[in-house]
Order: C-alpha cells, then structure tokens, then sequence
C-alpha cells in the first residue's frame, strides 16, 4: 500500500515558514516520507546541490545551491536536475507535488505525480504562471475565505483550509497565574495584540485609539518589522517587544480585551491572521477590523466583534468589557473544538485523499481489465521501506 510521499514546493525558506505550514506538513510526515524544496540559494562555487536536513516533525529541508551568476534558464534547468536526483535516490514513487509557489512549475512540471495541490498562501504577482498552475492542480488550498473567492473565478476545486490552534496553553491561562510585571503595573483596562508588528497593522489607527481613549492602555505585544521609529507614543500605548511561544499565553491571559488593527488596503485584505485564535483561546473579547476572513467565520460565530475605526472601537470596548463572561467562553470552546490542527490536516488530507483514491481506482480497473482479476501493475507492487534521508 502507498505512503503517497510528499514534495513541498515551499514559496520561502523552512525557518520563516508559517504556522499553518508547520503544522500541516508536520502532521503529513507522521506516516509518509515529507521533503520541503526550499527557494534556490545562489552564491556558490562549483556543481549545483541539494542539502538535506532534518526540520521538525520529521519533515526533511531539502535546499539546492546554485553557482552565482546563473542566467535564469540554467539555474530552472539545474534545479530540474536536482529535483530528478532527490526523486531518484529517495525512492519517491510519484509524489504528491505540494506546491506553496506557482513559480517552481518551471522545474518540476515534469514529474509525474499522484496528485498535484497548490496551497495557496497569499495573491501571487504573477498571475500567468498561477493560472497554469490552477489547471494543472486536482486540489486547491486556500488559506482564507477571502483568498478562496480570489480563486474561484479561475478553478471550481477550491477548498478552505485555515489556522488552527493547540488550544491547551491558552485555556490553561485563562484567569490565573502571575501578571507578568510589565503588565501588572498598569491600570485596568488593558486591550492588546499579540503578533508580529509588520506591514499588516494599521500604526495610525492604533495611534488614532490611544488618543480617543487614554483611560485604556493599549499593549502591543510582538517583534517589530522595519524602523522602530515610526512607531507612534503616548502614555498609554506600550511596545513590549518579542516574547516567546510558551509566555504568550500568560500575557493575552492578563488582558482585559484583544484588539486586532488590520489594515484593510488591497494587499491585506485577503490575509487570515492566526492571533485571533489565541486571543479566543486565551479567553478574551475579541475586537477586530472588517476583514473577509474575520467576518467569516469568526463573526458570524460571535468570537469577534468587527469595527473598522477608533471611533467604533472605543464603543465596542465598553460594550465587551460589559458582556457576559460564561455566555463569551461557552461561544470561544464551542468554536475552538473544530479548529484544531488536527481538524485542518484531516480537512486538507481529504480533499487530497479523493484524488488519490479515485486514480487509484482507475489503475486498478485499467489493470485488471489487462491481466485479469490477479494483474498488478509495476507501480502498485509494494515498496521495500527506505531508511530517512540522511543529510549530504
């Protein structure tokens, strides 16, 4: 019986992979060999080569140097060769291609797959290669609803598979524990991001609230993207910086309201942010921008609370620091019990697995209908199990 092995195409390196494809190829590799293509480092004396490395949850890097210098064709060409090499010497059978970018068409058109999935992380700027790619892929990931819609007008087969969420911590947190001492010196109420601070949060609107309302202290929680200077200051308003996985929890714990300031210009407005997960998990109210993918499903659902100005946020927060708090949690674990992660890779695997099934279907039939009952073709017989790839 096949493994169906998985090559990613992954459209950045693993290091700055995001959660959601973290935790899906994680979960692939728990019972079939996973390999992620990094983008192509260029720089390099001597032949082009792959590096194979072992990456969390048995996913293994596989990243391809290229000499410098090299003119766009060669470089395709000499990654087309190390692809060949990787499938060759792993044994990869007709691997599900993964593809995270339409660019690497160019280099792995040729391979013969069991089934071809483009998980669609973000608008491409390059629309034409995207294009051949929705032809080309039997499943369609969508990261958002808002990004699903983007698609759909050019593939009927698209599927939404968003974030999910290890809840345990954040519940956990809910309304114990020690303030940590940069938040217990401030005065009630605190409303708070926890996230990366880059292009995607609305600075003037963040401003604009502070400035409404200087009784509320609003926390910025996150690493800063770009220049630090831009970031705008009043007394109420708190930069706290980069705080890791395992505090996070603690510190949404220690607020009285989240707050997510989205930007809802054109290159934002199909993101689907996973900080509001956690701020759900975490217990609290929950305010956010109008984005598509907050509307649906997490407004609709009543886990968030949508205002698009400081205006209507400043009413928002006394109309949810007055809620009732077992009606707000009952509605957040009601919601939390079907965003897993384990909930997001058995709805993606899904969608994969009725290709996989329905080709498998058809060679068996084209088999049998040759050799009778008994015939089983070369590509059906089993596979002796290779050991890992090691690192070369």
């Amino acid at each position: 019986m096949f493994r169906h092995d998985v090559l990613c195409l992954g459209d950045v390196p693993w290091s700055r992979a995001g959660v959601r494809t973290r935790h899906l190829l994680g979960r692939a590799a728990r019972d079939r060999f996973v390999f992620y293509w990094e983008p192509a480092i260029h720089g390099e004396q001597g032949e082009p080569r792959v590096e194979l490395d072992p990456g969390e949850d048995g996913v293994m890097i596989a990243t391809p140097h290229l000499p410098f210098g090299l003119d766009p064709e060669l470089a395709e060409a000499a990654q087309r060769a190390l692809v060949d090499d990787l499938i060759a010497t792993q044994r990869l059978v007709r691997p599900v291609l993964w593809y995270q970018t339409p660019h690497a068409l160019g280099f792995t058109r040729h391979v013969r797959a069991r089934a071809v999935v483009y998980d669609c992380l973000g608008p491409s700027w390059d629309q034409e290669k995207e294009a051949h790619l929705l032809r080309r892929a039997d499943v369609v990931l969508a990261a958002g609803h808002a990004l699903a819609e983007t698609l759909r007008p050019r593939a009927d087969h698209v599927h939404v598979v968003t974030a999910g969420i290890d809840a345990d911590p954040f519940v956990a947190a809910r309304g114990g524990g020690a303030t940590p001492i940069d938040l217990a010196r401030l005065p009630h109420p605190r409303i708070g991001f926890a996230g990366a601070i880059d292009d995607r949060i609305d600075l003037e609107l963040i401003d604009a609230l502070a400035a409404r309302r200087p009784d509320v202290h609003v926390v910025m929680l996150g690493g800063v993207s770009g220049d630090p200077a831009r970031l705008p200051r009043r007394p109420n308003l708190h930069w706290l910086g980069h705080r890791d996985d395992a505090a996070r929890p603690m510190y949404l714990a220690a607020l009285d309201a989240a707050i997510l300031p989205f930007r809802r210009d054109d290159a934002h407005r199909t993101c689907a942010p996973h900080e509001v997960l956690e701020a759900i998990a975490a217990g609290l109210p929950v305010i956010a921008t109008p984005l598509r993918d907050l509307a649906k499903p997490y407004a609709e659902a009543g886990v968030v609370r949508l205002a698009a100005c400081a205006r209507t946020i400043s009413t928002a927060i006394d109309e949810v620091l007055a809620d009732d708090p077992h009606a707000r949690l009952a509605r957040a674990d009601q919601f939390l019990a079907e965003r897993t992660w384990e909930h997001a890779w058995a709805n993606a695997w899904q969608k994969i697995a009725a290709v996989l099934e329905t080709r498998a279907t058809g060679v068996h039939m084209r088999v049998t209908g040759v050799s009778g009952a008994s015939g089983v073709s070369a590509e059906a017989a089993p596979r002796r199990r290779r050991a890992p790839a090691r690192p070369r």
